[in-house]
């Protein structure tokens, strides 16, 4: 739900959560994506793009992102 809301109006997320850094948007925004090349079950080819289209990764941006929004 809150990847939806990444995605359809970031600029109303950004304003509930108090603001976003350029990182912060940069970082959900990697995180939601990565959300959906997992659902629509993407494989990457490359180690490297492997590693960066990893699920657990964008789990862990997207939760350290969010609770850093949240202590602010």
């Amino acid at each position: 739900m809150l990847g939806g809301q990444v995605m359809w109006a970031p600029a109303a997320f950004a304003q509930r959560m108090g603001g976003v850094t350029f990182l912060m948007g940069v970082g959900l925004l990697y995180a939601t994506c990565l959300g959906v090349i997992h659902a629509v079950g993407f494989t990457a080819q490359g180690k490297g793009s492997r590693w960066l289209t990893w699920p657990p990764l964008g789990w862990g941006v997207s939760l350290l992102l969010l609770a850093l929004m949240w202590l602010r």
